[in-house]
């Protein structure tokens, strides 16, 4: 039994000595070479190869490769669709929360504007930021509600509205719109145009980026009830900037 235990670590060691070997002859070897040399006749080689085997078996490259658009096209494709679904659910709540608010604080609608960048200045690079009305609830209480033109609500560019940079800087603002005319006019005759009297509005931010705009508008002769609102804009805005950021 010790006699085969004693051939069997002979045997390995000598096959150790063999590669140990072989592995010297190679480095040595390559001191008779330019590396750099080598490693191009050995990529060479390799295209050489490749170039073959496509001409000899072709459909085994276009498989591999049809193989890899199809997943990525797949992966892509759900990716999208659970983005949409996302969405769907976020765009649901947020309906919810828009009737609730409007709802809670008497006022004739709730609203919501996103913002987006559109093209970026020439000049700078920069990207100019606009904003999107994407939401929009009547107060389920009120039979009759003033109408909403939301195309007059798309592509509102920031730049251009004044109140719009008042609002991301303080974070609010509230009251009859004659008292915006002074800070805006251009939003306020837009406003007015649809039969506006009253409006509040606050902003949310994560960081440095701006997640929306939620407001509250009242018609004709409703008025609103500024500590009323003033405490249930605050938490339903932010209800409404969770849903979004988790987009």
């Amino acid at each position: 039994m010790e006699t085969g235990d004693m051939a069997g670590s002979s045997s390995d060691t000598n096959a150790a000595k063999t590669m140990i070997g072989a592995l010297g002859r190679f480095m040595r070897s390559l001191k008779d070479y330019n590396l750099p040399e080598l490693l191009k006749v050995l990529f060479a080689v390799f295209c050489i190869v490749v170039a073959v085997t496509f001409v000899i078996k072709p459909e085994m490259y276009v498989d591999k490769i049809s193989y890899i658009i199809e997943t990525r096209q797949n992966r892509l494709e759900r990716e999208h669709a659970s983005e949409m679904y996302r969405r769907d659910i976020a765009d649901q709540n947020i309906r919810g929360y828009l009737r609730e608010l409007a709802r809670a604080t008497g006022a004739d609608r709730a609203w919501l504007l996103e913002p987006h960048n559109g093209k970026s200045n020439s000049t700078s690079g920069l990207t100019f930021s606009y904003l999107d009305m994407t939401g929009d609830e009547p107060n389920p209480d009120r039979e009759d509600v003033g109408y909403l033109n939301r195309n007059e609500f798309r592509d509102i560019p920031v730049s251009e509205y004044p109140l719009a940079g008042e609002i991301y800087r303080t974070g609010r603002w509230w009251g009859p719109l004659d008292s915006m005319e002074r800070l805006d006019r251009k939003l306020y005759y837009k406003m007015r145009a649809q039969g506006m009297n009253e409006c509040a509005v606050m902003a949310a931010r994560n960081k440095e980026r701006h997640v929306c705009i939620v407001g509250l508008t009242w018609y004709g002769d409703s008025k609103m009830n500024p500590e009323l609102v003033g405490d249930l804009i605050h938490i339903y805005t932010m209800e409404i900037a969770l849903e979004l950021m988790t987009l």
